[in-house]
C-alpha cells in the first residue's frame, strides 16, 4: 500500500471499450481503492535481555489512551485508533484527505517464557515500548561454586 495515493479520474466508459481487461488491471494496480478500517502494521524492534523481552513499536501520532493492548492465550495483540477531528476547513475544499485518522494493529506470539501476567507499556514521542517479563524459572540463574566440605 502506497503512503501517497494520487488524485485520479475515473475514464470515461468511451476509454474502457477498447481495452477494458487492461484498463482494469491498470486502476487495480495504480489507484486501488482503499479498504475501509484497514490499518497498517506499525513497524517493531524486538529484544531480548537475560530476564526479559522488549518491543518497541513506531506509533507516532497517537495519544497513550488510544492503545489497546489485549492477550489472548499465547498472542499479544496491540491496537490503536486515532480519530481525527471532523472539523470545518476554512482555506478551502479538501479533493483529497488522507490523514487525520489513524489505526494500527500488530499481533505478537509470546513464548513460552513470558510472564503474560506482568506485561506494561510505556508511550513516549512516538514509541510504544512494551515489557514482557519471563517467568522466574526462565531466567537463567549465575554458575555458583560449591565447596566441598
Amino acid at each position: 500500500m502506497s503512503l501517497l495515493r494520487l488524485f485520479h479520474a475515473a475514464p470515461s466508459s468511451e476509454e474502457r471499450t477498447v481495452f477494458p481487461d487492461l484498463t482494469d488491471l491498470f486502476d487495480e494496480l495504480f489507484f486501488p481503492e482503499p479498504e475501509p478500517e484497514q490499518g497498517t502494521i506499525p513497524l517493531a524492534n524486538i529484544i531480548e535481555s537475560p530476564t526479559d523481552y522488549r518491543i518497541d513499536l513506531a506509533a507516532p501520532g497517537f495519544n497513550r489512551n488510544e492503545f489497546n493492548l489485549e492477550v489472548e492465550k499465547d498472542q499479544l495483540r496491540i491496537s490503536a485508533k486515532h480519530e481525527g477531528k471532523t472539523e470545518e476547513n476554512k482555506e478551502g475544499q479538501y479533493h483529497i484527505r488522507e490523514f487525520g485518522s489513524n489505526s494500527i494493529e500488530r499481533i505478537f506470539e509470546l513464548p513460552e517464557e513470558a510472564n503474560s501476567d506482568k506485561i506494561n507499556a510505556l508511550y513516549s514521542k512516538g514509541i510504544l515500548m512494551v515489557n514482557i517479563p519471563k517467568k522466574p524459572e526462565a531466567i537463567e540463574k549465575p554458575a555458583r561454586k560449591i565447596e566441598v566440605a
